[in-house]
């Protein structure tokens, strides 16, 4: 990333790996990010939705048949992810129209797709220049979960005649 840039990154945590993660996060040596893994309160989760540029999705569905709700979550804030590919995250997320798809990959290798795009989105950021940023979040229909239901789940499960 662009030496100007600072990054704030605030991961959702699982209790079962944040002692892990926290230990991976100790021994880097960062000089303009700061990741933390605090816990928010139901309330607080939108806020800090609302000051985000980017959201990132890691998850992946053994089945292929689960979408993340988070990305919703990401979306109705009106900001673009970078999520993790697998079979049915095409209905969700379209890549370079309102996110960025990267492969789930294993061993060497793994993350280095995401660490292209997040210099690709940001490398320009900090004179301004936020021009496949800005194609993202076009791309990204904010909305709520009721109108979401209406204009999808309602005729599919009551069809009106």
């Amino acid at each position: 990333m662009c030496s100007a840039t600072n990054a704030f990154v605030r991961c959702a945590r699982h209790k079962h790996l944040v002692r892990r993660y926290e230990a991976k996060i100790a021994k880097m040596s960062l000089k303009k990010c700061r990741i933390v893994t605090a816990w928010l309160e139901a309330e607080d989760y939108p806020t800090l939705l609302g000051c985000c540029d980017l959201g990132i999705s890691l998850h992946y569905s053994s089945s292929g048949l689960d979408l993340p709700m988070k990305v919703l979550d990401m979306f109705g804030a009106g900001m673009p992810v970078c999520a993790v590919d697998f079979a049915c995250l095409s209905e969700l997320v379209r890549d370079g129209e309102n996110g960025l798809v990267f492969a789930h990959q294993t061993g060497a290798g793994r993350g280095e797709q995401l660490a292209r795009q997040l210099h690709d989105l940001f490398s320009e950021f900090s004179n301004g220049t936020t021009a496949l940023l800005d194609k993202l979040r076009s791309g990204v229909k904010p909305g709520s979960w009721s109108d979401n239901w209406m204009q999808h789940a309602r005729q599919v499960l009551f069809p009106r005649p």
